[in-house]
């Protein structure tokens, strides 16, 4: 998800964003088909205020930024089953490559 959290407005910088962001989530994909939704927090998740995100992208203006979730489809929450660790990690680790490639 990228900035911001507090407000549907679109960064600046949002198509350089969404480039770094979608290779990310192809790369997710291809890995064991795990499909993500990039966009705005606000608009793909809910409005939330006062988040890292929003101050690394407002305050020290770090121009990529982004909140990463991993894999769960509202069953486990944020305690994924041991069977589940490495194949999130391996999703991550692809999607962070190709997101660095683009930046």
């Amino acid at each position: 998800m990228a900035p911001w959290g507090y407000s549907t407005d679109v960064p600046p910088n949002i198509d350089d964003l969404r480039r770094a962001g979608e290779a990310a989530v192809a790369a997710v994909e291809s890995v064991h088909g795990t499909v993500f939704e990039f966009g705005s927090a606000s608009t793909i998740l809910y409005p939330s205020s006062g988040t890292s995100r929003d101050w690394a992208y407002g305050v020290p203006q770090f121009e990529y930024v982004y909140t990463v979730e991993l894999r769960d489809t509202g069953r486990y929450g944020f305690v994924l089953p041991p069977e589940q660790i490495i194949p999130s990690g391996e999703e991550f680790w692809e999607g962070f490559k190709a997101m660095v490639q683009e930046t």
